[in-house]
């Protein structure tokens, strides 16, 4: 879900997201202050413009700049998107992942964990290696937070047991924040830019997030959202971002 998370910080699907495993090196994508077209550069550092909304995916370029639909559009900034550390056919994957933590060039990491299938071995291999190599604030992300069951799951319990196992690992005060980083997408993007798939499922998400189960910044900021976006946890985790780089 990291790639999908970045798409919806975003707001536009720049990043390749698919079930099996996607990022293969290290993606930058930076703010534009402006609305001044899309601008890449590929691994051989070749450089192109375009004027207008284009249809350019990671898989294309390393560095890509445009102007974000968010609230940090003001803000001069960028999102590295990393490759997965689950990928036991290719461990580059991991090796890449490992150095960008370790280098500590960037002014917070977001960790983004499935609700579904956290506290995984590998959640605690890296949730170790964060503890002992990065000198940076983490933000705790639990993504596809839409899955849950609310006659079943309860989203207090999972965040109070996330935080106490974040505690027995070593950190301090952990912020967790829920989100659903496919509804905020759906959401911040134009009906001109969403097929006929895209549009009957945001409309399913619309009705879900009608509920006050759903609102998500309600289980950590305690105040109730004003419309659907800010109920996928996108626009708190953004201000939370924001208080970060200022």
């Amino acid at each position: 879900g990291k790639s999908t998370l970045i798409n919806a910080l975003v707001g536009r699907r720049v990043n390749k997201t698919l079930t099996t495993i996607c990022t293969q090196k290290l993606v930058y994508l930076h703010n534009k202050p402006v609305q001044d077209g899309f601008m890449v550069q590929d691994s051989k550092y070749k450089y192109t413009y375009y004027p207008e909304e284009c249809n350019v995916n990671s898989d294309e370029f390393v560095h890509a700049s445009f102007k974000f639909d968010s609230l940090l559009s003001k803000f001069n900034l960028y999102y590295i998107d990393t490759p997965g550390i689950n990928n036991a056919s290719d461990l580059s994957h991991r090796e890449l992942t490992e150095t960008a933590i370790i280098g500590n060039e960037y002014d917070c990491l977001l960790y983004v964990s499935n609700c579904q299938y956290n506290a995984t071995n590998d959640e605690d291999y890296i949730l170790s290696l964060l503890k002992s190599k990065c000198k940076r604030p983490v933000i705790f992300v639990l993504n596809q937070m839409d899955k849950m069951k609310k006659k079943n799951d309860s989203v207090t319990k999972m965040l109070n047991d996330f935080y106490s196992d974040l505690v027995k690992k070593g950190f301090i005060k952990p912020t967790i924040i829920p989100i659903s980083a496919q509804a905020a997408l759906l959401f911040k993007l134009s009906d001109t830019a969403l097929d006929e798939d895209d549009l009957f499922e945001r409309d399913l998400f619309k009705k879900k997030f009608n509920e006050e189960y759903y609102d998500l910044p309600l289980y950590t900021s305690k105040q109730k959202s004003k419309n659907h976006l800010e109920r996928t946890g996108i626009p708190y985790l953004e201000r939370t971002i924001q208080n970060l780089i200022k």
